[in-house]
Formats: C-alpha cells, sequence, structure tokens
C-alpha cells in the first residue's frame, strides 16, 4: 500500500483563504440589493423630461445598522423639471416602497397611483393651473425605513414640453 501524499501547509491555507473570500463575496453581494439609504427618486414629466429628487431626512435600515439623518428642506437644493401644465409625473423610486404620498409646497394632497405590482413606479398628476412653479414632496415608507425628497416642477403653458 502507498502512502497518500500530504499536501504541503502553504497550500491547504491558500485553499482556506480562497474559500473563505468566495463566501465572502457571496455574502455581499447577497446584501448588495439592499441599498445603504433610501434610493432618490426619479420623476420623469410627459415628454420624457427626468430628474432625480432632492433627497431630505431619512431613516433606514441595512443589515445589523440603523441610521437617521436630518436634513434641511430638500426643496432648498432640489433641481427643477419643466412639465406641461397639467400633466402627470411617473416616479420611479428605485426601491419597493409600502407607501408614497405626495404634496405640494401648499399642503395640497396629490394621488401617487402605483403602477404595477412591484411598487417601484408611480404615477401623480399635477394640479390644474396654468404655468408656474410647483413644489413637490415625496414621503416614501420602506420595510427599512422611510424618507423625504422634493422636486420643483416648472409648469410650462400652452403644453409645450
Amino acid at each position: 500500500m502507498r502512502p497518500r501524499p500530504q499536501l504541503p501547509l502553504h497550500t491547504i491555507v491558500a485553499v482556506l483563504c480562497l474559500l473563505l473570500a468566495v463566501a465572502g463575496s457571496l455574502v455581499a453581494t447577497a446584501g448588495a440589493a439592499v441599498p445603504s439609504a433610501p434610493p432618490r427618486p426619479v420623476v420623469v414629466a410627459d415628454g420624457g423630461a427626468h430628474r432625480q429628487a432632492a433627497q431630505g431626512s431619512y431613516c433606514w435600515e441595512s443589515g445589523n445598522h440603523g441610521l437617521c439623518v436630518d436634513t434641511l428642506d430638500p426643496i432648498e437644493f432640489a433641481p427643477r423639471l419643466p412639465a406641461p401644465a397639467g400633466s402627470t409625473l411617473t416616479v420611479r423610486m428605485g426601491y419597493p416602497v409600502e407607501q408614497l404620498s405626495a404634496s405640494t409646497g401648499r399642503g395640497e394632497e396629490l394621488a401617487a397611483v402605483p403602477l404595477g405590482e412591484r411598487s417601484r413606479k408611480f404615477e401623480i398628476e399635477l394640479p390644474r393651473q396654468r404655468a408656474g412653479r410647483i413644489d413637490l414632496y415625496l414621503f416614501a415608507r420602506y420595510d427599512r425605513g422611510d424618507g423625504y425628497f422634493a422636486i420643483r416642477v416648472r409648469q410650462l403653458g400652452n403644453g409645450h414640453g
């Protein structure tokens, strides 16, 4: 009977390190689907113009860590989105939401209608008014926390896109 060859210790250590690296990579990849903060929604106007909303205060849980962040009113640094007056906006959330509410800077509640079953896309109909600015606030509740966002919609008169 021939003796079975023994692997050198450095080979065993190298194989163990490789296995640990692969396992760590798999764990990191599995957790990659959960962002470290609520993703900023993208708001799309009729005609295709789009902007990413400014992020305001939020609370978020990721893994074993939770974080709450307070900010200034996000409308202070919100981008401007041109949209035809009285049009419908599409809001792409980037992460499933349990509830999305929308309101104007004047406190007028707007309906956020979900599109599909994935709870990632919503439609918001702008108030019927003439050209002018609407400060739009979005508040999202997620399975991992909540987030507050804002965007300035510049309504264009006469249906111009």
